[in-house]
């Protein structure tokens, strides 16, 4: 049951959360259009040479002038409907992760705030002096801060994944219509696929280079292929892409994976998928936990594997980072210091920033492998944990 001081706190949480979040989001994309202004402003060049012949059609009659005024109009209007339909798809499905990434430290400048304004109003001495401990107060704020996280654990699972493509998508291409480079992947029988270039819509790729290993052809036989489509097949084994415009025009057929349809063309049996050749480097950020596991359990020879595996750890613990940023921060905000509001909240900022810094290293060592992905997630909790019973006795009683 909630009393009269839990409700005042959780109001002023929430007030001070939300107004926190607002203001950080709204810097954050006032930046980010500044900084993508011309990728956001880019017009299809075929749409706009159809409006500028008619804004030439319409200004003949008036003259050279008024041709020139209305295709200036036309050409201005344009850009600034794209821009704005850009920038709205775009930070549309980027608000998740922003959520997700921001969350940890607004729940702490939410309760320092919180915690700051009713010392600042002088509503701390009342109850201290009337026997009610400083960590009563902090009940209804673990209580809320409970609550943010199992909405981030839901924005992580749920609505992140489902704006994955989105997110993977450049400024200038936000409905995915533009081409796309294919990096090289190997599937489960070290066959690797290359291609220069590959268009989402068709789920085609032009320009490709598929190289068998020679411990299933005897010899290394690398296949060119002026395109291929990608076919799913009603069962797992009949997945695969056709291939036109091969040379060699005929090879043997050693591979049981690749199929001679004519002269030219081949059948391809393979797990790789179009979504797969074409992933981004940075794509299993924006998968859910259960498709890490199932990645790392299922595809032995992905070339990120010990990234994608330092990925899952530190998932799997991010609701204990957080934790322990709270836990290291509000004893500061309330512990018996002198130091004002600000001094406090920038040591709560130095101690978010502390957390990330370790949380990037430990990534980029793991991305070298150089640290062992398990060990990366598990770093900053064992260098970090040790100073929350110290930091939490200096709070007041």
């Amino acid at each position: 049951m909630l009393t009269l001081l839990d409700r005042y706190i959780l109001r002023r949480f929430v007030f001070a959360y939300l107004g926190t979040f607002t203001s950080l989001m709204l810097m954050y994309i006032t930046i980010d259009v500044f900084s993508k202004f011309e990728e956001f402003t880019t017009v299809d060049p075929a749409k706009l040479a159809i409006k500028i012949r008619k804004a030439e059609a319409a200004g003949i009659s008036g003259g050279t002038s008024t041709a020139a005024q209305q295709m200036s109009k036309v050409e201005t209007g344009e850009k600034l409907k794209v821009f704005f339909h850009n920038v709205f798809i775009y930070y549309k499905y980027r608000l998740p992760v922003f959520f997700q990434r921001v969350n940890g430290i607004m729940l702490l400048l939410a309760g320092a705030f919180t915690l700051g304004w009713m010392e600042r109003q002088n509503e701390l001495v009342p109850i201290l002096s009337a026997g009610i401990p400083l960590r009563r107060l902090l009940i209804p704020l673990s209580g809320v801060t409970c609550v943010f996280l199992l909405l981030q654990w839901l924005d992580t699972e749920f609505v992140i994944p489902h704006c994955a493509d989105h997110l993977l998508r450049i400024a200038e291409d936000p409905l995915g219509k533009r081409p796309l480079l294919v990096p090289g992947t190997f599937d489960m029988n070290h066959v690797h696929i290359e291609a220069r270039v590959a268009y989402p819509q068709r789920q085609m790729i032009q320009h490709a280079r598929v190289t068998i290993p020679a411990e299933l052809m005897g010899n290394t036989l690398h296949v060119h292929s002026k395109e291929m489509f990608y076919q799913p097949g009603n069962s797992a084994d009949d997945h695969g892409w056709i291939m036109n415009g091969c040379t060699p025009t005929l090879v043997p057929t050693i591979y049981p994976g690749l199929k001679q349809l004519a002269p030219g063309q081949f059948f391809l049996k393979t797990e790789l998928s179009y979504h797969r050749l074409t992933r981004r480097p940075n794509w299993y950020l924006y998968v859910s936990t259960w498709e890490l596991f199932d990645i790392i359990e299922n595809e032995q020879s992905i070339a990120q594997r010990s990234a994608i595996i330092g990925q899952l750890h530190q998932r799997l613990l991010a609701p204990f980072y957080d934790i322990l940023l709270l836990c290291l921060g509000l004893p500061i905000i309330a512990g018996r210091s002198e130091w004002n509001l600000v001094i406090r909240v920038g040591w709560c900022l130095l101690i978010f920033v502390l957390i990330q810094a370790v949380c990037m290293g430990c990534g980029m060592l793991v991305k070298t492998d150089s640290l062992d992905p398990a060990l990366a997630g598990w770093l900053p909790l064992l260098l970090l944990g040790p100073l929350v019973p110290a930091v939490v006795s200096s709070m007041r009683t």
